[in-house]
């Protein structure tokens, strides 16, 4: 599905293909050329979920590192646990490249005023600390009638049944 990119990253407003499931690069440049779109959000709906084994990181490697050679806007939305690997990657070499790590804290909303996030750099030793509430700044927020309608994305099977 293509759709104006809401949430908001360096490609916030721009005409995005959004991409669920291991990626195909003929067919999402083919989509992307066909719909006028900018830039391509790949691993929506958490299907950036690598395996540890080295065919399931070829394909998005493959797919990923040449839209970025191709000087594509590439969104990959990928758990705090894949950070590590996605910087070994090499996708964050490359301007175009949105690292989107998704940290998913329910009921965040009912822990209070005082509640705080920090993001802990193991490596670095080292620490950020942010106010739950003023993260939750209503200038920041994207209604769930805003966020793109998962039924409708471009979804690829990697199976051979087609």
């Amino acid at each position: 599905m293509s759709r104006i990119e809401t949430a908001y990253t360096p490609a916030h407003g721009q005409p995005t293909l959004f991409v669920t499931g291991v990626p195909d690069l003929q067919r999402v440049l083919a989509e992307s050329l066909d719909k006028g779109t900018t830039h391509v959000h790949l691993g929506v709906d958490g299907s950036y979920d690598p395996d540890g084994t080295a065919d399931y990181w070829k394909p998005w490697d493959d797919v990923i590192l040449d839209l970025l050679m191709a000087n594509v806007w590439v969104t990959l939305e990928f758990a705090e646990r894949h950070v590590q690997y996605v910087l070994e990657s090499g996708y964050t070499e490359y301007d175009t490249f949105i690292a989107m790590v998704v940290v998913d804290t329910p009921y965040i909303q009912q822990l209070g005023y005082n509640a705080t996030l920090k993001l802990h750099d193991s490596n670095a030793h080292s620490a950020w600390y942010h106010s739950i509430h003023e993260l939750r700044d209503r200038k920041k927020f994207v209604h769930s009638s805003k966020v793109v309608d998962f039924e409708q994305q471009i979804e690829y099977n990697t199976s051979n049944e087609d």
